[in-house]
């Protein structure tokens, strides 16, 4: 989805689910909001509702990364202030705003404040709104974190190579050591049921 400007009155986005459906996560992908940009997300229990079950208030984009000691938020890279990634060391990089408590809702609205954006519109790849299913253990040692690089190079018979960049998929590899069978029964194995290798999802921490 894209914004015809970015005025703050065209970066409004309502979505209605038809039914009411459980709320505990939100992830952001593949958006061009700024560093500056600050987002509110308002969840409501029917469509019709005036008053919301849940209201996050204005935040912002990008979350403070840096220590005041960073070399990355030094007085001369322009972010000594807020400390956080400017925009092009954040390209790619989604927003995930888990909620305290899971609500259950038919009708969310999601807001974006960022007139000041150089590109002149607004751009949204994936807005996911999904439930959440907290570990009930740590995974053992041994667990990883990271990213597996989907670039491809292409080598010319003279030997230069031509990449082409590709955003990288993120993995994580553990092993729950011990989860309860009757909780194993109500919600992994439903989980893994209908998710099986074409559902997206996010190992949040």
């Amino acid at each position: 989805a894209r914004s015809v400007d970015t005025d703050s009155e065209n970066t409004k986005v309502t979505g209605i689910f038809g039914r009411q459906r459980v709320v505990q996560l939100l992830r952001l992908c593949r958006d061009n909001i700024s560093s500056n940009g600050k987002l509110r997300i308002t969840l409501y229990q029917n469509a019709s509702d005036v008053l919301p079950v849940f209201d996050s208030g204005w935040i912002d984009r990008s979350e403070t990364i840096f220590t005041s000691d960073a070399i990355e938020a030094s007085w001369d890279s322009g972010n000594w202030w807020d400390r956080i990634a400017v925009d092009d060391s954040d390209q790619g990089n989604g927003k995930t705003l888990q909620l305290d408590n899971d609500f259950s809702v038919e009708r969310i609205d999601f807001e974006i404040d960022d007139e000041a954006n150089p590109d002149g519109f607004i751009q949204i790849g994936l807005l996911e709104l999904a439930s959440s299913l907290p570990l009930p253990t740590p995974p053992s040692i041994g667990a990883t974190e990271g990213f597996a690089s989907r670039s491809t190079v292409i080598e010319s018979e003279g030997g230069s190579e031509d990449f082409e960049i590709r955003e990288s998929r993120r993995i994580f590899n553990g092993v729950l050591p011990y989860v309860r069978h009757d909780e194993y029964l109500a919600r992994f194995y439903s989980f893994i049921k209908s998710s099986d290798f074409h559902t997206p999802f996010i190992v949040w921490k």
